[in-house]
């Protein structure tokens, strides 16, 4: 197992369910790591009663999805790392398309995924600065300057 698929959320309970059983179906072998920043809806029991036994690190305040992802760091063993929020299904086999580019360069660090909407149009393809100075998602045309949405990165 190379990877710890890191999920973080906040109220999540609405879709959070789609989202494990997506990461459970992963074709690659990962460990599960739910990041809850102190939902109050109901996400801490469903989590508990998902069939996937996800390990759970509960947060006692909410400090966002980068704050999530910081507090998940000391708690991976693993080489790789991936992250998305829980209202996000990750195809089968994107976590081995993930380690699959990062083992096919030595030199890269991080990987990042398209991220495509229900109906599959393109959301994000990385992100890109805005004209003045501001990261927003790049759908094609502009170049990313670096990942958004669901990626992975080498611990």
């Amino acid at each position: 197992m190379r990877s710890t698929v890191v999920v973080v959320t906040w109220r999540g309970r609405r879709h959070l369910t789609a989202c494990l059983d997506a990461v459970a179906a992963l074709n690659r072998p990962h460990r599960t790591l739910v990041v809850d920043n102190a939902s109050d809806d109901g996400t801490a029991e469903l989590i508990a009663r998902h069939p996937s036994r996800p390990e759970v690190l509960r947060l006692r305040r909410n400090l966002g999805y980068a704050g999530g992802i910081a507090a998940a760091l000391p708690r991976i063993g693993t080489p790789f790392v991936a992250w998305f929020n829980d209202d996000a299904a990750p195809e089968p086999g994107w976590l081995a398309a993930l380690e699959d580019a990062l083992d096919a360069d030595r030199g890269a660090w991080a990987a990042a995924s398209v991220l495509r909407t229900p109906d599959g149009a393109v959301q994000s393809a990385g992100v890109r600065l805005s004209g003045d100075g501001h990261g927003v998602d790049s759908v094609g045309g502009v170049p990313p300057v670096g990942g958004g949405g669901p990626a992975a990165g080498v611990e």
